[in-house]
């Protein structure tokens, strides 16, 4: 495999919605970790906040639960935090040599970053409107 092919190869993986679903929840359980740790929580203290079990957040936090936008506003607003979601469009054009087409989102191949707060893109549900 030549380095094109390798870095071809890791772009179509980054635009497949699975890769997208995965990257989002770890980002995300990367913000109610942070948030506890700047807190000094446990996992059985948020537990506690929460009205849950400490197996709860045990599953919550490991990255393959099945996390809810509720779910993730819920444990965020407890520790504090606001959810703001940023959604960026995706650009189709012709890749490389082979004339595959690729995915490319608009500033670069990566997607933002989910931050503690990020202002939602509000222009784009208006004009659905």
């Amino acid at each position: 495999m030549t380095p094109d092919q390798l870095e071809q190869d890791i772009l179509e993986a980054r635009n497949r919605a699975s890769y997208q679903v995965a990257k989002a929840i770890g980002e995300i359980t990367d913000c109610i970790y942070d948030a506890m740790r700047e807190q000094g929580l446990s996992q059985a203290a948020l537990a506690r906040r929460l009205g849950k079990s400490r197996m709860w957040v045990s599953k919550l936090l490991s990255g393959d639960h099945n996390m809810t936008v509720k779910t993730a506003v819920t444990v965020l607003h407890e520790l504090g935090h606001s959810f703001d979601l940023a959604v960026t469009p995706t650009v189709h054009h012709e890749g490389p040599a082979n004339g595959a087409t690729e995915v490319r989102r608009e500033g670069g191949p990566h997607p933002p970053r989910i931050r503690k707060r990020v202002h939602r893109a509000r222009a784009s549900s208006r004009a659905r409107r």
